[in-house]
């Protein structure tokens, strides 16, 4: 009878009130996760701290085995990528500066979007480096933080021609172990309550590097907006010059509503005169204006086949 007897039995064995504070304290430890705990516990995934460590070990197979995960994963509907890189700031720096420089002066122009001082923005960049979390690659860096200061992701854009030199760090004892030079620098500052869309922004940036068409276009680029067009490059957004001696003229003096756009197009952004933003449907259109238009592919080809084919 022995072999038949099971450890379970001695639950029953210990008496009423034992079991019952037993169950007692299993309800009121659910009670108090439920209620109070659960808000504390961050879950940020396990690829979240992978992606992480990519900048710290800068491994090449695990970099190509990552970006194919995250490709898989891509981005969601509500993530606001395209609107994030509009609104970005952008620096077009064309002597040399070092990678503290650039952090100073982002931080600077960056503070009055993120809600905290230029010394704390600085120093959440520079503990990210220090401990590794700064992704380097194909001669571009991308610092990031999360902050519960901000409600909504903003971008700082750097494209440095003389390449910024930067110090990359050990992982395990935090101290200096080579020196890169990168040509591009993206700053990307998220709120604190969705590190999983953090994440996919990070990775939409990553993919975008690492297709051949990027440093062309990177280098080629001619003012801020083809900085931001440079992230963008999809087949969903063309740029579109208004100039009285082409097809485009047609819409110069006019308001943006009346132009004719294609049922299924966005005008993203405008730039005009150096100055970068979005606008509405009374915007009246001049000479010299840029447009970024972004949306549905069919309605892409008709405007490609009405105001750039015909050039």
């Amino acid at each position: 009878m022995r072999g038949l007897f099971h450890p379970s039995m001695l639950i029953f064995e210990m008496g009423a009130m034992p079991i019952v504070f037993s169950l007692g304290l299993i309800v009121a430890s659910s009670l108090w996760y439920f209620f109070y705990a659960r808000r504390y516990v961050a879950r940020t995934g396990a690829i979240y701290h992978v992606f992480e460590r990519l900048g710290r070990q800068r491994h090449h197979d695990l970099d190509t085995e990552l970006r194919g995960i995250l490709r898989e994963k891509g981005l969601r509907n509500e993530d606001p990528f395209n609107e994030i890189v509009t609104r970005s700031l952008v620096f077009d720096l064309d002597g040399e500066a070092s990678f503290e420089g650039v952090i100073k002066v982002v931080a600077d122009k960056l503070k009055s979007r993120v809600h905290m001082s230029a010394d704390e923005i600085m120093l959440q960049i520079m503990e990210g480096t220090m401990l590794g979390a700064t992704p380097v690659t194909h001669g571009v860096a991308l610092p990031h933080f999360r902050t519960a200061r901000i409600d909504q992701t903003e971008m700082v854009i750097v494209r440095a021609r003389q390449g910024v030199c930067m110090q990359t760090y050990n992982q395990l004892t935090h101290k200096e172990e080579a020196e890169v030079c990168v040509q591009a620098i993206f700053f990307l500052v998220s709120p604190d309550n969705n590190p999983t869309q953090h994440l996919r922004l990070l990775a939409r940036i990553a993919e975008r590097i690492d297709e051949d068409s990027f440093v062309f276009e990177w280098d080629k680029a001619q003012n801020e907006q083809g900085l931001r067009e440079c992230l963008l490059h999809d087949d969903h957004f063309i740029s579109l010059f208004l100039h009285a001696c082409s097809s485009s003229g047609v819409m110069i003096n006019k308001p943006l509503r009346a132009v004719g756009i294609p049922k299924g197009c966005l005008v993203a952004m405008l730039s005009r005169k150096g100055r970068s933003f979005v606008p509405n449907g009374d915007t009246v259109l001049e000479e010299g204006d840029q447009l970024t238009i972004s949306e549905e592919e069919r309605g892409l080809a008709e405007l490609k086949m009405i105001y750039l084919e015909s050039e």
